[in-house]
């Protein structure tokens, strides 16, 4: 391989590992150990554990009329699963413009700002839909 396609291909190897939440890493994964892999893998794992916790106790919060309404219990994976596709756009968006260069890290408090009025418009619009098939 040219020297060109040796740096293209670790800039695309580690924008993926950004893209699924795993902290880069220069090894191959053929040579990456156990501890190694570990380490990489479990800050995001472990944030997104306190992040299920907070779904719960909003699930616990409106226990009473999760009882009261049984079919609303239809919709948890509906609501899980778009939640889950849109961190996934926003991380894969935000992946990709920082290793083009098109945003920069001291970019981040406008970012997630724009991000939270995005996730607030793009939740409105779906309980609007969910609504309409209710």
């Amino acid at each position: 391989m040219t020297m060109r396609t040796d740096v293209m291909q670790a800039e695309a190897t580690e924008d993926f590992q950004k893209m699924s939440t795993v902290v880069p890493f220069s090894q191959s994964l053929r040579e990456a150990g156990i501890g190694m892999l570990y380490s990489k893998r479990i800050v995001w794992l472990a944030l997104l554990v306190f992040g299920n916790l907070f779904s719960g106790a909003g699930i616990a919060y409106f226990e009473d009329m999760i009882l009261a309404y049984v079919s609303l219990v239809f919709f948890l994976p509906l609501l899980i699963d778009s939640s889950g596709n849109a961190g996934s756009q926003s991380a894969t968006l935000m992946v990709r413009a920082l290793a083009t260069g098109d945003v920069e890290m001291k970019d981040w408090r406008d970012l997630i700002l724009r991000e939270l009025a995005v996730a607030a418009a793009l939740g409105a619009t779906m309980a609007g839909d969910m609504g309409k098939s209710w």
